[in-house]
């Protein structure tokens, strides 16, 4: 079988700093080379244009001419915002998805695998007719977008993955005609790094007893949450800190908060005009911001030990989250957590095992729930429950499923 994911326009696909999107197709790809030829398709990587390693194909395409248009373009996005936002329209990276697509089809392509942008099913679909389509979603976007748009898509897909039931369910629902074509597929995770690992050392500079936060540093992921819990916390707690690991950056408005429930922008509306990182920091005391330590980057085997001694880990997500790969991260760490009650986080969060859920968006709620944990131990998962669970979530697991289904699919294609 010949396999060909397509990445987005900013997904790095080859060498080191991937992406959630990108290293999906990566370790993907490593499990699904084994028995089947894969390619991955996506932006230049500043060498050949095409590289094949390690058993994977990897085809790379210059984006300097949509971006040299989109200052003419972006005059569009007047007319196209809100669920007829411009990035889910033929002219976002046109020329990008164009060369891409039609590279593709040359490729000959049993599965064309296409990360989260519906408008490129269609343009698959015209070149490569006899392929199998799927679309993967990692985010909110088919029941937020306009409605025709997504139902033109999804005619002209032949299976529809969602990375967790609450991704899938929502997709369902919205659009019953087509739940058949839909299926959850889990984000895969390399828990032997994380579970199996000996307890290590406290890292330097991370003095315990710390909470600690993992993720992008955005609104939506709710950083703001977490710096004003501590600012509360730390006045009744004076050896404690707050070590906070992630790039601190302010969210694409038409990405997602121009797509969300009024209730969710009502949520993130306060952190949205004004330098996100000054607001993470308001009303933050000085003496306080000091026990705060913000690092940008840290690789896997550095996060295992930052994980390991934290008191707990906080994700105070105000949007509905996908997934959450730090809540597995920190289960297989054996590390309590404190987490928003919304999205995909619920589909594998054991309450009051794992930790404690929260009312999303709600600061008193977050507050309670750390201070419980902190004062009474957690029962946690016992050692061989943990293993059994994250076994759900491992990439040969993941790479079976896929398999399964691409076979499933194609024996449709051909009937």
């Amino acid at each position: 079988m010949k396999v060909a994911f397509i990445n987005q326009p900013f997904d790095q696909i080859y060498g080191g700093n991937r992406n959630s999107i990108s290293l999906w197709s990566y370790r993907a790809a490593i499990e699904l080379k084994r028995d089947h030829e894969v390619s991955i398709f996506g932006v230049s990587f500043g060498q050949n244009e095409c590289i094949f390693e390690d058993g994977i194909t990897y085809r790379g395409f210059d984006i300097s001419a949509d971006n040299r248009w989109y200052k003419i373009l972006r005059l569009l996005k007047l007319f196209y915002k809100g669920s007829k936002a411009f990035f889910a329209t033929p002219w976002y990276y046109r020329i990008y998805y164009r060369s891409l697509v039609s590279e593709v089809a040359k490729g000959g392509f049993d599965v064309i695998h296409i990360h989260n942008f519906p408008q490129v099913v269609q343009w698959v679909r015209r070149q490569s007719p006899k392929s199998a389509i799927v679309l993967h979603m990692h985010c909110d976007w088919l029941i937020q977008l306009h409605r025709p748009w997504i139902v033109a898509a999804l005619d002209k897909t032949d299976l529809v993955i969602g990375c967790s039931d609450y991704i899938v369910n929502g997709i369902k629902a919205a659009f019953p005609e087509f739940s058949e074509k839909c299926r959850r597929i889990y984000n895969g995770f390399d828990s032997e790094g994380f579970y199996k690992t000996p307890k290590l050392e406290p890292p330097s500079g991370a003095t315990p007893p710390y909470l600690l936060y993992v993720g992008r540093g955005s609104p939506e992921k709710g950083l703001h949450l977490a710096t004003r819990a501590f600012q509360a916390l730390a006045e009744k707690t004076a050896d404690l800190s707050l070590v906070c690991i992630g790039t601190v950056a302010s969210a694409q408005r038409a990405f997602l908060y121009d797509l969300v429930d009024a209730d969710v922008r009502n949520d993130m509306t306060p952190a949205m005009y004004e330098p996100y990182e000054e607001y993470v920091f308001e009303g933050i005391s000085p003496a306080v911001k000091k026990r705060i330590q913000m690092i940008d980057y840290i690789d896997y085997e550095g996060l295992v030990g930052y994980y390991q001694n934290a008191e707990l880990l906080v994700v105070p997500t105000v949007c509905h989250e996908a997934f959450g790969m730090p809540v597995l991260e920190a289960i297989a760490c054996g590390t309590p957590i404190v987490a928003s009650r919304c999205g995909g986080i619920p589909d594998f969060f054991k309450d009051e095992v794992d930790g404690y859920l929260f009312k999303r968006g709600d600061l008193q709620s977050l507050i309670q729930k750390i201070e419980m944990t902190l004062k009474n131990p957690l029962p946690l998962r016992p050692d061989t429950e943990r293993a059994n669970s994250l076994e759900l979530f491992s990439w040969q697991k993941i790479a079976g499923e896929l398999s399964d289904s691409y076979q499933s699919i194609l024996s449709e294609v051909k009937v």
